[in-house]
């Protein structure tokens, strides 16, 4: 598989290639995966980058990268660009021309600033200290409270993952940022022991693009609009049993569109009745015992 980055500074396109590390005429940036003998070593990648015409031959950026970390070699490339790369001309708005300006090693460093930062934000919307000793967690764990970044709450508060929503995007539908907050507010004045419910996934997106990662939540609503009484008005749908596992990810299964002023209640009384059931312990289980009448019936008031 080699990765390429078009015309922007973004991915555009994937192939799938045999690795040939003999053939590094590309002007961008590459990512060759050699799999390793009869594909019995875990996979690594080869980072490339040219500096110079689609003639020229490039040059190695890193060795071997390990596949799990490749995300993040792309994000630094990314953020060296927009930080020393050329915005002034737009025909110079190209990977090639910062790594031609300031050469090979100089990039390489500015790559590297970028790669090594001891903050990573997570898919989740958490962030990832690094490099933090055991012996300065007291310490740093009390800075945190003090700037009010490590109250405790229940995991599926932590867990809620939403897009920015209409109030910044274009595209939104929803204001699903704020749907998120009343969704906490609602929970934390339940009176439902959110404990129990351990880490289950609340994603929200603002429209039926997936930023938020709907398809993927155990419970995820994507924005939507319906004409009530003539008048267009914003509502969610409702999808349901997203499943994360190596192997064995399923997407959710969607359930039914609600109006946006209701899923707060909705989600409370949908997980009121997760910890009534005899499957309290299992998410998947508790849907599949309960099959489409739980689904339909919880949304039928709305």
């Amino acid at each position: 598989m080699a990765l390429f980055v078009g015309k922007c500074i973004l991915p555009r396109r994937l192939r799938n290639s045999s690795p040939d590390y003999s053939n590094r005429t590309s002007p961008k940036l590459s990512l060759l995966v050699d799999d390793g003998a009869g594909g019995q070593r875990p996979r690594q990648e080869l980072a490339i980058v040219s500096g110079k015409l689609a003639a020229a031959a490039a040059e190695f950026l890193e060795e071997f990268v390990p596949a799990s970390q490749r995300h993040l070699v792309v994000e630094a490339i990314k953020r060296a660009f927009d930080q020393h790369g050329s915005r002034k001309d737009r025909h110079k708005v190209r990977l090639r021309f910062l790594v031609e300006r300031v050469g090979l090693e100089a990039f390489r460093e500015l790559y590297r600033e970028q790669l090594d930062q001891p903050v990573r934000a997570t898919q989740s919307q958490n962030l990832a200290l690094r490099w933090v000793r055991e012996d300065e967690l007291p310490a740093l764990h009390a800075r945190l409270l003090r700037l009010g970044l490590a109250d405790s709450q229940p995991l599926v508060l932590q867990h809620l993952v939403a897009c920015t929503g209409a109030s910044t995007c274009r595209l939104g539908i929803c204001l699903s940022r704020e749907l998120a907050t009343a969704i906490v507010s609602t929970l934390s004045r339940s009176g439902l022991d959110l404990d129990r419910l351990g880490p289950l996934r609340v994603n929200i997106s603002g429209c039926p693009n997936s930023c938020g990662r709907h398809p993927l939540g155990q419970v995820g609503l994507a924005g939507a609009v319906r004409r009530v009484n003539g008048r267009l008005a914003p509502h969610y749908t409702v999808l349901l049993g997203g499943h994360l596992e190596e192997g064995k990810t399923s997407l959710a299964a969607v359930k039914g569109t609600i109006p946006a002023g209701t899923v707060p209640a909705f989600i409370e009384r949908l997980l009121a009745a997760w910890l009534q059931s005899d499957q309290r312990h299992d998410w998947s289980a508790f849907l599949e015992a309960q099959g489409e009448q739980f689904a339909w019936e919880p949304l039928a008031p709305y």
